[in-house]
């Protein structure tokens, strides 16, 4: 008989012990669960903080870029014209960059130069081979001439230019809000990209002023910069356009 009450004892003592440290290992696995579930909280919030502070940076490195190339400018500036350009050529180009955003061709084939005619040039090298020059009346004409003309070739492929005036005019001329650019130099190159910029060489008599974006979209680190260089020479006491170049990101 006390055999049996030991055994019985010793059995549910065993049963209680079981039952004690499964409520135990319930309640571990639940503080765990809850402990993991404020990590991925916690890891969230960081991550969220983390992309917020890559934005800020990248913003930061935009806003460094714009101010280098700032200083570059007036520094180049100063060491080539210290007195800027002239009040007469900056009129000239800030109506010819107006007429340009206007597309009134009509205005800027006044500027166009009376016997040289103004040279489109795409990509930042001037070809005087393959480069396409137009007179004030063809100038005039851009909007409504459904000629095809060869421009030159694509970068990085090769593939001839091969489009309409406007249609070139919208992808290599006036392509983005010259009017209103980050940053203007005066006879200085503001960007260089992989392109030899020749503009002095062939345009040994003439100023030249360039519109610069230093980019758009800052998931590009500035690659997407752009550039419109106008090149102007002196007829009298007239600056007439003879050179629009274009730069931007090349191969």
């Amino acid at each position: 008989m006390k055999t049996t009450r030991k055994i019985l004892w010793i059995l549910m003592l065993i049963t209680l012990l079981t039952l004690t440290a499964c409520n135990n290992s319930a309640n571990q696995i639940s503080e765990i669960k809850i402990e993991l579930e404020t990590l991925k909280a916690v890891n969230s919030q960081l991550e969220s903080e983390l992309l917020v502070k890559d934005d800020e940076i990248l913003s930061l490195e935009e806003t460094v870029a714009v101010l280098e190339a700032d200083i570059m400018v007036l520094e180049q500036g100063n060491a080539t014209n210290s007195s800027g350009p002239s009040s007469s050529i900056n009129s000239t180009s800030a109506d010819v960059i107006e007429a340009m955003s206007q597309q009134d061709f009509a205005i800027l084939s006044t500027f166009i130069h009376p016997t040289q005619g103004v040279r489109f040039t795409p990509y930042t090298y001037v070809d005087t081979a393959s480069d396409v020059v137009f007179t004030s009346t063809q100038v005039a004409n851009m909007a409504v001439d459904t000629s095809i003309i060869l421009w030159g070739a694509y970068d990085g492929t090769g593939d001839p230019i091969q489009m309409t005036a406007l249609d070139y005019f919208d992808t290599f001329v006036y392509d983005e809000d010259y009017m209103n650019p980050q940053i203007m130099g005066f006879n200085t190159t503001v960007h260089f990209g992989n392109m030899i910029d020749n503009v002095e060489d062939i345009y040994p008599n003439g100023d030249y002023i360039e519109y610069h974006f230093t980019g758009f979209d800052s998931a590009y680190e500035g690659m997407d910069w752009s550039s419109l260089t106008l090149v102007y020479e002196e007829v009298g006491s007239v600056w007439y356009l003879v050179g629009v170049i274009n730069h931007q990101w090349t191969i």
